[in-house]
């Protein structure tokens, strides 16, 4: 079956890998981005705390992009925290 552009579906799976891969990397990434710019505001590593507003915008941004990916992540059905007990 292919659809009106003449491209084909993926194959089952695909979709589901992809849709938990992107939030991970993106976790990943904004992670090593947070980490780096705090050592530079802390101790002038590896940037030589060339600019506080940029050190501070950085872990900011990251941040947020930490955040979104996480809550992407638990939408798409990836369990992101443990099933919690169930009520009794």
């Amino acid at each position: 079956m292919e659809t009106s552009a003449g491209m084909k579906p993926p194959p089952p799976g695909v979709s589901d890998l992809v849709s938990k891969a992107l939030p991970l990397v993106g976790m990943l990434v904004s992670g090593l981005v947070v980490v780096l710019f705090l050592a530079d505001l802390a101790a002038g590593f590896p940037f030589q705390r060339k600019s506080i507003g940029a050190d501070v915008g950085f872990v900011l941004s990251g941040a947020i992009i930490a955040y979104l990916s996480w809550s992407v992540l638990e939408r798409s059905g990836g369990r992101a925290t443990p099933p919690s007990a169930p009520n009794r």
